[in-house]
């Protein structure tokens, strides 16, 4: 079974990060799964908003830090190839949202993962961090590409910090206090029960 469940309900495609032992960690095969999962919400007739969340305890704690360590020390006759989930979410054909319903941690690779979406609704506590900036490696390159992400990113992105959603309500970011898993689908509902202006 792959990182992303999908399943569809009364118009709504449920995307879900389903490895929660390793807190929905993203492998290059994971981050794949989510380019597949995003073409198929955008072809999928049945499905007028996307819902991605992550199951368990966190949303995601961002790319396996295992597996690249893994293939940046491989011996190869180049650099090592690191999967990217942007260009499914930017060359869409549709016009439908997709929300991201994040709770917990949302780490690294993660961060840009939840803010390619079109609407960010974090549950109460929820991290916001680039670890990778503590340990001198620059962000990834689409870190805080869309307008909802730039401010919040901007401050982790530079120093590693974290830093929660609730300083950042109106700024693209939803902060709910959702109890878990459930409720925070239900709140990503609600876009596909409200008319949109175009």
């Amino acid at each position: 079974m792959g990182l992303v469940e999908y399943e569809v309900r009364d118009r709504i495609a449920y995307l879900t990060l389903n490895r929660p032992a390793k807190l929905n960690a993203l492998t290059n095969s994971g981050i794949e799964d989510i380019a597949v999962a995003l073409e198929r919400f955008d072809d999928d007739d049945d499905a007028q908003v996307g819902i991605l969340s992550g199951r368990g305890r966190a949303f995601s704690t961002g790319a396996d830090v295992v597996e690249r360590l893994a293939l940046a020390t491989a011996k190869s006759d180049g650099r090592p190839h690191f999967t990217n989930e942007a260009g499914a979410f930017l060359d869409t054909r549709s016009w439908k949202p997709l929300v991201a319903a994040v709770h917990g941690y949302v780490l690294g690779h993660a961060l840009m993962t939840a803010f390619l979406c079109d609407i960010v609704i974090a549950a109460a506590g929820t991290r916001f961090q680039v670890t990778e900036t503590a340990w001198g490696v620059p962000a990834a390159g689409g870190m805080g590409s869309r307008a909802q992400g730039r401010r919040l990113c901007a401050p982790p992105s530079r120093s590693g910090a974290g830093v929660s959603a609730a300083p950042h309500r109106g700024e693209g970011v939803g902060d709910r206090h959702a109890l878990g898993h459930r409720r925070l689908c239900r709140q990503g509902q609600s876009v596909h029960r409200r008319p949109l202006a175009c």
